[in-house]
């Protein structure tokens, strides 16, 4: 995907969507930013970030770096259990 939409990088897994109340939208991730690395561990796509998150615990904070619009941005996100903000 990050090729298809002509972005300034060529790895990382892209935002599609950010969930209201998610951890990802607390952070300040936005649609498009793509991923680059999560926990000091780089990512190429949404399988590799998922694999990453799932050896931490809900409460856990972990790292994210992200390019948006051919800048490196870094956040810290907050995991949290799907059902704390899925409802």
């Amino acid at each position: 995907m990050v090729r298809e939409l002509d972005l300034s990088v060529d790895r990382g897994a892209v935002v599609v969507e950010v969930t209201p109340r998610s951890p990802a939208r607390a952070a300040g991730i936005t649609q498009y930013d793509v991923i680059l690395e999560v926990a000091g561990e780089e990512v190429d796509d949404s399988a590799d970030v998922a694999a990453v998150v799932r050896r931490f615990s809900p409460g856990d904070s972990v790292t994210i770096v992200l390019d948006r619009d051919g800048e490196e941005v870094t956040v810290e996100a907050t995991l949290a259990s799907r059902s704390d903000f899925l409802g």
